[in-house]
């Protein structure tokens, strides 16, 4: 039941779900109840259940951390409720087994977690399973007891989920039946193909009829305006080349800004929280004297959750109460601090290990600062650069010779129309540039007069750049003697294409309304008829219809009454079709005995028992209700982060 657990349950998503440990909070009014009964503390009520503050706060702040996201901006998307409805929907369904009497014993909880180790238990053959486990647990910031009752969860929900689709694992038989035949029906038709270019028109164009076809369509002949421009382009290798970064500016720097490179210390804590600093002050007697934090917290409050795993913070990193003392001068390794009182209780803080500040030598980092001179060099000679290149290119001077005083590359591009292609075609010369710098250069080309040259254009990679308006074609009509016989071959195929389809629809009415037989309308279109099956079946294919027929037609014809006809403009042809028969791809599925095919009978399945847990899940909504602490919420990840 939880074997993909071991593919998730210490690593990824699964892990962060399951982790508990973060640093304190400060809350208030700790001890109020709002009228719906839950506490001000407490997150959520669900039920019987209470979802307390500490151990939901710990749990998220570990999935946030782990994805790097602040609270602030994990509540506004939403990461925080996504969350807290997981726990929700839980714990709703945990109740729900729970009063159906199931329940997981230790023995099959053992028998899981067994199984969740193995893999790890044969990458480490020296260790004992405890040994391995407990390596997971600190891993994670699991306590053995939360990550039993999370492991008891899961499988006692999953047991009642797995009893809710064992319930419905077969979709009503008769929806089965008609969903495969709808999907397996297979329709017997009979077509022909008109060529629109054999009908004969009554009456011929002449030249009136050509002129005022020609002044009703002639935005049709158009020519596009036609761009010719020179776009040059400055790039950092350019001026990365002019730029040599000594030793000597790379040591000023370094000792400017030594302390920008130290890596600030970093201690390991682990903390006990209690609810008074009577306890407190229990736990720190007992863990000087020698007794794990971990063993006096639980030992002294009986709470699992009153002790958080070890964890690494630089300075700030903690609530301002303890932060102080955490990294004081002196402070190492194996100091107990505390008590601190914040609204969650009483801490007791462990240093359990100390990194101290570390500051590189030159010679370690020396190409690092060379490599930031140097991009700064670059970007300043790019700053100044645009003020320069556009004082001149304003003032007058010509372009050309600009580009080459600052060594850019140029490249001209001819006759372009607007969208950056050439007449007639789809190929554009700016293809081989980056599409964004495609883009901004068409863009910035086609506001430009001739003549003229635009400002200073930001490409990728840091780039520079300007464009140089060499000649612009202007759009024109051309003149009716021009596209005459363009005209003429339009007017004519539109005039046929018409004609097909009026006659077809003609033979289509007079079948469907009796007066006029398949073979007699074959006749009159004196086409072969040819003979031809579809299906919605993926599977199913018939050489003759998928070369004639399209998809959407052949959806049309799917859809038709069994007997009527139907028109099917393709291209220079129509189609005129007859729908004579409706079978099933699977001889037998008209039977009583016979069977769905294996992907309806999985897929309507699926779809019943995911409709079943949605009425369950609705239903434990309604008899359990539950309630959410927004106000909590919003204070504890909504509040905007101390400066």
């Amino acid at each position: 039941m939880l074997k993909n657990m071991r593919n998730g349950v210490f690593s990824g998503l699964f892990l962060v779900l399951l982790v508990l440990g973060a640093a304190g909070l400060v809350l208030t009014d700790a001890g109020g109840f709002f009228s719906s009964g839950i506490k001000t503390s407490d997150v959520a009520k669900v039920g019987s259940h209470t979802i307390h503050s500490r151990p939901f706060d710990n749990k998220v702040r570990r999935i946030i951390a782990m994805q790097g996201i602040e609270a602030e901006s994990a509540f506004e998307m939403g990461i925080i409720h996504q969350a807290l409805f997981r726990e929700v929907r839980n714990l709703l369904m945990l109740q729900g087994a729970n009063d159906l009497g199931i329940m997981v014993s230790d023995e099959q909880i053992t028998a899981s977690i067994n199984e969740i180790i193995e893999p790890y238990m044969q990458q480490d053959t020296t260790s004992k399973k405890s040994d391995v486990l407990a390596g997971l647990l600190r891993q994670s910031g699991l306590t053995e007891s939360v990550f039993i009752d999370e492991v008891r969860t899961e499988m006692t929900n999953n047991i009642l989920t797995s009893a809710i689709k064992n319930a419905s694992m077969h979709a009503p038989d008769l929806l089965l039946k008609d969903v495969s035949a709808f999907n397996e029906e297979v329709r017997e038709i009979n077509y022909v193909v008109i060529d629109n270019n054999a009908a004969k028109l009554e009456t011929p164009a002449n030249e009136e009829t050509l002129m005022r076809y020609y002044k009703s369509f002639q935005e049709r002949y158009r020519t596009p305006e036609k761009r010719s421009f020179t776009v040059a382009t400055l790039t950092k290798d350019k001026i990365k080349n002019d730029i040599v970064i000594s030793d000597d500016e790379a040591l000023a720097l370094y000792e400017q800004q030594k302390e920008s490179y130290t890596t600030p210390a970093q201690h390991d804590i682990v903390q006990a929280i209690a609810e008074n600093e009577g306890d407190a002050l229990k736990i720190i007697d007992a863990a000087k004297k020698g007794t794990p934090l971990s063993t006096a917290a639980k030992k002294v409050t009986g709470d699992e959750a009153s002790f958080i795993e070890t964890q690494s913070y630089t300075k700030g990193a903690l609530p301002k109460e303890l932060d102080e003392d955490a990294f004081a001068d002196g402070v190492k390794k194996g100091d107990i601090l505390g008590p601190y009182e914040t609204a969650l209780g009483w801490h007791t803080l462990k240093i359990v290990g100390v990194t101290p500040e570390k500051t590189p030598s030159f010679t370690e980092i020396k190409d690092t600062i060379k490599t930031e001179i140097l991009e700064e060099e670059i970007w300043q000679t790019l700053d100044a650069t645009i003020g320069e290149l556009e004082d001149r290119i304003f003032s007058g001077e010509d372009p050309i010779i600009v580009a080459k005083d600052y060594k850019m590359d140029s490249v001209s591009y001819k006759n372009l129309t607007r969208n950056g292609v050439y007449e007639g075609s789809q190929d554009s010369p700016l293809k081989d540039l980056n599409s964004e710098d495609a883009l901004n250069i068409l863009k910035t080309a086609n506001t430009l007069s001739q003549g003229e040259t635009s400002s200073v254009i930001e490409l990728s990679d840091s780039a520079l750049g300007f464009v140089v308006m060499n000649s612009v074609e202007e759009s024109v009509i051309k003149p009716y003697e021009d596209v005459k016989k363009t005209v003429e071959q339009q007017w004519t195929k539109e005039q046929k294409d018409s004609a097909t389809f009026l006659k077809a629809k003609e033979l289509s009415d007079k079948i469907n309304d009796g007066s006029l037989s398949w073979e007699d309308a074959v006749k009159t279109v004196k086409e072969k008829s040819i003979s031809a099956k579809i299906s919605r079946d993926p599977s199913f294919n018939d050489e003759k219809a998928e070369k004639d027929i399209s998809t959407q037609a052949r959806g049309l014809l799917l859809a038709s009454d069994l007997g009527k006809s139907q028109i099917l403009p393709v291209g220079d042809k129509t189609i005129l079709a007859l729908v004579k028969t409706s079978s099933l791809l699977n001889k037998k599925a008209d039977k009583e005995n016979a069977a769905p095919s294996k992907i309806t009978q999985t897929s309507e399945t699926q779809n019943v028992q995911q409709e079943a847990i949605a009425l369950l899940y609705g239903s434990l909504q309604q008899k359990y209700k539950y309630h959410i602490n927004e106000k909590l919420l919003t204070f504890l990840y909504n509040q905007p982060k101390q400066q």
